[in-house]
């Protein structure tokens, strides 16, 4: 009967478009069912295999401290999270210090200084919510212990000047679509550690003395533990996006006390402090974190625009009696200047420090030995907050020379 619609009356054209857009409506229902059921299947699939990974890396803990709890473990690594996009979004990253370490915490921090004094502008959040926290892969790195976490989180964002006042700043970002996005967090803590103070976020982790009004201060006053040094508890050492995090990734084998993360994490802050001193002409951010040759030779000033970090890879590793050396390549990326486009660039930073240095501090950034307070980005040898001498160099890596290549 389809075969002859064309015959106006005996077989009207509707009855060949009723049946048409049947078998046609039909045929898409059922690939659209079967679609969903595969992304179902697959959901369930990846679900099951986090939690698989994740019940592995717990059982692994629990041997080494049995009053770990996971709950907490997800609370702490959410409110870091949480403060982190509070922190960016507002435009200032003291109130996380305690939780990351001298890498992380001074790339957020200069990035933003340099957005705010020099691009004039401010990335605004609104809306940030975590949906999942998974524990991925645990790994031995050195004398600590490097515990993979995926985050699942949603947020809107958008690029606002930074004369805008933050109420302003929010609404702008509340008007941006919601788009949801990956990360891989690296949260690192001394294999020595045990879970001290169960449940503590805002106290120091060893006595379970709280913190009060001193987001910049992380030596406690009670006992003199460091936090964000991953000594006691975790700390956060990095944050690998989604497209670029490459599970059981190898590292390089070094002696079991040195930690491949520990050498990354002090070159990425060494890379950000050089950045700032090349950017501004100020070589008093690198003076106590580069050898006295590197500075002698650090002349001269340089404008770049829309910086961003990709990552920071351990090439080599040397040790010798009383000195080691070490060569880290970071990935970034810069435009010469506004408008320009922006070109992949990689930078080679060898590093040096005595042999008694290696270990330093851990991951917390270096700060005044009497109160724990940041030390100033100035050539004073006196803290600003307790007016205790301070360092003129940092015992730690320090920065020998840089080499940057630009695509």
């Amino acid at each position: 009967g389809l075969s002859h619609y064309h015959k106006f009356g005996k077989y009207p054209r509707w009855a060949f478009w009723f049946w048409f857009m049947l078998i046609v409506g039909s045929i898409v229902a059922a690939i659209v069912v079967f679609v969903w059921l595969g992304r179902r299947k697959h959901r369930r699939a990846e679900q099951a295999a986090l939690q698989a990974k994740e019940n592995q890396v717990v059982q692994d803990l629990l041997k080494r401290d049995p009053q770990f709890q996971l709950e907490n473990f997800r609370s702490r690594a959410k409110l870091i999270a949480e403060k982190i996009q509070h922190a960016w979004s507002a435009g200032d990253m003291r109130e996380c210090r305690r939780f990351l370490s001298q890498g992380v915490y001074n790339r957020f921090r200069l990035q933003l200084q340099i957005m705010r004094e020099r691009e004039k502008r401010l990335n605004a959040m609104a809306d940030f919510r975590v949906i999942r926290i998974m524990l991925t892969e645990r790994r031995r790195s050195g004398a600590y212990d490097a515990i993979i976490v995926r985050l699942d989180a949603e947020a809107r964002d958008t690029m606002v000047s930074a004369g805008l006042d933050q109420a302003a700043a929010e609404a702008a970002a509340k008007k941006a679509p919601l788009a949801a996005f990956t990360e891989f967090y690296t949260l690192v803590r001394k294999r020595t550690a045990k879970t001290e103070q169960p449940g503590l976020t805002d106290a120091c982790s060893h006595c379970g003395t709280p913190f009060t009004g001193e987001g910049e201060i992380t030596k406690c006053k009670s006992c003199g533990a460091v936090m964000g040094s991953g000594t006691h508890d975790w700390v956060l050492a990095e944050i690998t996006q989604q497209s670029e995090y490459s599970a059981n990734a190898p590292r390089k084998k070094l002696a079991d006390d040195v930690s491949p993360d520990r050498i990354e994490d002090r070159a990425s802050f060494v890379f950000w402090r050089q950045l700032m001193a090349r950017l501004t002409g100020n070589r008093a951010y690198i003076s106590r974190d580069a050898a006295d040759a590197y500075i002698k030779e650090a002349t001269g000033t340089e404008n770049l625009y829309d910086i961003a970090v990709g990552a920071a890879e351990l090439e080599s590793y040397d040790s010798a009696d009383t000195a080691c050396a070490a060569k880290v390549r970071i990935k970034w990326s810069a435009a010469g200047s506004k408008g320009e486009p922006v070109r992949h660039r990689e930078s080679v930073l060898q590093l040096t420090a005595d042999k008694d240095d290696v270990l330093a501090s851990g991951f917390a950034e270096h700060s005044c030995n009497s109160c724990g307070a940041p030390l100033p980005e100035t050539d004073s040898i006196e803290c600003s907050y307790c007016h205790s001498p301070i360092q003129r160099k940092n015992a730690d890596w320090l920065l020998d020379s840089v080499e940057t290549t630009v695509e």
